[in-house]
């Protein structure tokens, strides 16, 4: 069961009555980020990493959300801001989604939502929400950035590299009504140098990126 850190009415947090649970996967702040080394230090991605964290919680607000990570040190930092914490047995996305969702399954949880950590832009996950399993991609149909599933599905996970198609084969193989929403805020993630070149000026200092919008605009 979730570690109650801080808990939400799950009365007040549905979408057409049907009750929804958010779940942000954090793997670790030891070194996140790692492939914007060539432009960030370990700090930066460090503080980097738990803005979009922050973001993505923010947007989550009105549903009963939950950190899922197997990491003692982000364990630490959900129970200081007030997320209660799923802890999973192993690492990796899609062993803590899977975990995840069995975990909520066995609540009054009837639909959970899988969001990825690093959506830079989030502000509603409203879009993303909805009966059977809606996924949103990101701008290239290769991720998976949101996944919204019903809590009581066998669904097999299978992030990395071209999760997208993975994973409408999967909802596709349980017989599941399937959305594909494109949302520009929720598709933009941050994996590597040049999706920091997608943000604006005001969207990299809202970051705490100041001073690196000049270098990575030239």
């Amino acid at each position: 069961m979730p570690r109650e850190c801080h808990t939400k009415s799950a009365s007040n947090s549905t979408l057409n009555d049907t009750p929804t649970a958010i779940v942000v996967p954090i793997r670790c702040f030891s070194n996140p980020l790692s492939r914007l080394a060539d432009v960030l230090n370990r700090s930066q991605r460090v503080e980097l990493t738990r803005r979009m964290a922050k973001r993505v919680l923010a947007a989550s607000s009105c549903y009963p959300t939950y950190i899922a990570t197997h990491d003692d040190e982000v364990t630490s930092w959900a129970c200081k801001i007030g997320v209660p914490v799923i802890l999973v047995k192993h690492p990796g996305l899609s062993a803590a989604a899977e975990y995840s969702l069995r975990t909520l399954a066995e609540t009054d949880i009837e639909r959970v939502v899988i969001v990825h950590a690093d959506l830079a832009l989030a502000q509603t996950l409203n879009p993303a929400i909805g009966p059977g399993f809606v996924i949103v991609p990101d701008y290239n149909h290769c991720g998976s950035n949101v996944i919204c599933i019903p809590a009581d599905v066998p669904f097999e996970f299978s992030y990395g590299k071209g999760s997208f198609k993975r994973h409408i084969a999967e909802a596709e193989r349980l017989g599941l009504p399937i959305k594909v929403v494109d949302d520009p805020r929720l598709a933009t993630d941050i994996d590597q140098s040049e999706d920091l070149k997608k943000l604006t000026v005001n969207d990299l200092i809202s970051l705490g990126l100041i001073g690196l919008e000049t270098e990575l605009k030239t």
